[in-house]
């Protein structure tokens, strides 16, 4: 039977004879059976229906290729949303370098200015022209520089004078 639904028994309960009553349910059961196998009879193909087959099969291949477009289209559009966003950080991100770079030349700048002002005034002030202390403290320089000079000279002039008293007597 074609028919997936609960199994229906049929009981005559007039006075009907039960071979008409098979027969009717038979029918019945026929008539299912030729609508769930029912299949339209194939045409004969004429040159309308081809037309119209080539035709649907041009639209439905136009079809397809718009949606390919539309899709290219769509993952086009988004990878170029994808690289403007990374192209702005690289930007931002190099300009925040830039403005690092640019703090820290100005403090260079500025570091380099207090060394030669400094620099300026100690050469003013100077070394060339030196005050009492300061002229002590540039004998005692001196002294302590030239110091295995002057102390060879005494030392051989202490053992000369010592060697020529003791040959004099």
């Amino acid at each position: 039977m074609g028919v997936n639904g609960p199994l229906i028994v049929m009981v005559p309960l007039n006075k009907e004879p039960l071979l008409s009553f098979r027969d009717r349910v038979l029918h019945d059961d026929d008539l299912e059976q030729s609508r769930v196998l029912y299949r339209r009879p194939k045409l004969k193909a004429t040159e309308e229906g081809r037309q119209k087959q080539k035709d649907d099969y041009k639209t439905a291949l136009i079809r397809k290729q718009q949606r390919k477009e539309r899709d290219i289209a769509m993952r086009s559009n988004h990878q170029s949303k994808k690289l403007e966003k990374l192209e702005q950080r690289f930007i931002e991100s190099q300009e925040l370098g830039y403005a690092r770079l640019n703090e820290v030349k100005v403090r260079m700048r500025e570091e380099k200015e207090v060394f030669y002002r400094q620099r300026a005034e100690i050469l003013n002030d100077g070394i060339f022209h030196p005050t009492v202390g300061e002229k002590f403290l540039f004998i005692t320089i001196l002294l302590a520089i030239s110091s295995p000079l002057w102390l060879t000279v005494v030392l051989i002039y202490n053992i000369y004078s010592r060697t020529r008293s003791r040959c004099r007597r």
